[in-house]
């Protein structure tokens, strides 16, 4: 009787075992899996640093190139503003050289 009992203690106590290798298999494995996905996830995290880094640059690159784009356009605009002042400052002059002249004529006509 006692043997029998030990016998199904010694069953028991195997069963136990085998699960328990088979949870510390499983658990082995699982933290493979996430050393490996904690290893990805780094990675990722470096690229995405190193892009975020060459779009920050390429940015401040763009913004460069556009604030030196605006000043050409701004100059430009300037030169012809003043083109078309100027001109527009010679016909008024003109304008008023005639108005005054034709204003004599008329004094004088009278």
């Amino acid at each position: 009787r006692e043997a029998g009992r030990c016998a199904a203690l010694q069953s028991e106590a195997d069963e136990q075992s085998a699960s328990l290798e088979r949870i510390r298999g499983e658990h082995v494995a699982t933290a493979a899996e996430l050393r490996e996905q904690r290893s990805l996830s780094q990675q990722l995290e470096d690229q995405l640093r190193i892009c975020s880094s060459e779009g920050d640059t390429r940015l401040a690159d763009l913004q460069a190139e556009l604030a030196s784009r605006e000043a050409v356009a701004l100059q430009q605009l300037r030169q012809e503003l003043g083109s078309t002042v100027e001109r527009e400052a010679g016909r008024c002059a003109a304008l008023q050289s005639a108005a005054d002249e034709q204003s004599a004529s008329l004094e004088r006509a009278r």
